[in-house]
């Protein structure tokens, strides 16, 4: 009875959050409520296991939480409010804030709101050629469509290294999802790199194996991130002369760049100085590994 009614507070929590999503107010309250919704879930969970329920209905459960998680992930990224600056049809009204654009050449007024994506989008396209949003918005959910399934796929690599392994399209995938519904409550990825940790650790009870993994996930996302900066530098030179510029400071441009590249060789060293000596890998990885084992080890969710 216990674990039925933790999961039917979840279910309330989850419900309260999506609520809170569809209204665009995702604050500390939202996110009290995700962890509610999760440890509730999970607490429930964990107890229907213990008192021996069927597999297959823990199973259906646990999909069920997973596609609820996506859906109301899906719904909460369409539903942020984002700024949105439309030009006004005629003379603005009290209490509305506008701004002044040039377009083509002429001084036209805009009214600066707030809108949901999906909103803010659908104001756009009247804006501009159809058929060119639609084709560049298709090649861009698909970039970014593929960039998941990459990313998702090089976590299942770094799990093979390590000895792990469970399903692509029905675990792997699912976690990466999920992890990216917790992220828009959490920051940096926080919500990705910790949900897809746990999920896996969860599903293997290899946790100092999946910990290894997670870290060396992080160490390569580092090496691409700074490689690609030092590397593309030269090519957004000109973006920095503009901001320098706008600044006032257009002296300052190559010193600016120098600080960049500095920074981005510096730590781009460390890394490849990692990479022929994994020892410094290993060391910083095991400290990381007694910490967090240490933290979520013991858990027995």
């Amino acid at each position: 009875m216990a674990a039925w009614a933790l999961i039917a507070i979840s279910s309330l929590a989850f419900a309260g959050l999506c609520f809170s999503a569809w209204n665009g107010a995702l604050g500390l309250a939202a996110i009290g409520l995700l962890f509610t919704a999760a440890a509730t879930w999970y607490g429930g969970h964990a107890l229907l296991r213990r008192a021996g329920v069927e597999p297959r209905l823990r199973d259906r459960l646990s999909l069920l939480g997973k596609l609820a998680f996506t859906a109301g992930g899906m719904m909460a990224l369409l539903r942020h409010r984002i700024k949105v600056e439309l030009p006004i049809e005629g003379e603005a009204t009290e209490g509305m804030v506008t701004i002044t654009k040039l377009v083509d050449g002429q001084e036209v007024l805009h009214q600066v709101v707030y809108l949901p994506i999906y909103d803010a989008i659908s104001s756009y396209v009247t804006q501009v050629d159809p058929s060119t949003f639609l084709l560049w918005a298709i090649v861009a959910m698909a970039v970014k469509f593929l960039g998941v399934i990459a990313s998702a796929f090089g976590w299942n690599l770094l799990l093979r290294g390590q000895g792990v392994r469970y399903p692509f399209w029905s675990k792997i995938m699912t976690a990466f999802l999920i992890g990216r519904f917790i992220g828009t409550f959490l920051p940096s990825t926080l919500g990705l790199d910790g949900y897809t940790l746990y999920e896996a650790g969860k599903y293997s009870n290899q946790w100092a194996r999946v910990i290894t993994a997670k870290g060396l996930e992080k160490f390569i996302g580092v090496t691409g991130l700074f490689l690609g900066m030092l590397l593309t530098l030269p090519f957004g030179y000109q973006v920095i002369v503009d901001v320098t510029t706008t600044a006032g400071r257009p002296d300052a441009a190559p010193l600016l760049a120098g600080l960049i590249a500095g920074v981005a060789g510096s730590i781009s060293i460390v890394i490849v100085l990692g990479l022929i000596w994994p020892s410094i890998i290993v060391f910083f990885v095991g400290i990381a590994e007694r910490i967090l084992y240490a933290t979520v080890g013991h858990l027995g969710i």
